[in-house]
């Protein structure tokens, strides 16, 4: 099971690199090379938020490995033992639309329905869908597939 690095994980990589860990030392500004699965190492050590949150993780893991392989209790398929993953879970999916309906912005006296990137690259959306949904525009744009029709 793969776990995505949340968005909350560099606000508090950020924080600690502002701060000394002992009163006469530097500033951590180190932690701002790390990324990936170094940094989440260095965050559970140095956070509370982060080593708890990789504490669940663990069990939800062992969870769902449990309900799918278990010879001493109801065996579940995986889709029926997914319900037990957090958010955090890596999932992948798949898309398929037209490049318009990608970018369609509508006029904001229609009732008509703003296309995937007006939507998700919004404030509003969900900061993980945010970040996703904006990379992915970037390359659309980058590739000309904006151009496409």
């Amino acid at each position: 099971m793969v776990f995505i690095l949340p968005q909350w994980a560099y606000t508090i990589r950020q924080k600690l690199s502002e701060t000394c860990k002992w009163p006469d030392s530097e500033p951590r500004t180190w932690i701002l090379d790390e990324d990936g699965e170094q940094l989440w190492s260095t965050l559970c050590c140095e956070d509370r938020t982060a080593a708890g949150r990789d504490e669940v993780w663990k069990k939800v893991e062992d969870e769902y490995i449990f309900e799918v392989n278990t010879e001493e209790s109801t065996k579940l398929k995986a889709q029926d033992a997914r319900g037990c993953m957090c958010e955090d879970a890596k999932t992948e999916f798949y898309m398929v639309g037209f490049v318009e309906d990608y970018f369609y912005t509508p006029d904001p006296e229609s009732t008509e329905k703003a296309g995937f990137f007006s939507l998700r690259t919004d404030t509003a959306a969900q900061d993980e869908v945010r970040v996703l949904a904006t990379s992915l525009k970037e390359q659309y744009i980058e590739k000309g597939i904006d151009k496409l029709k």
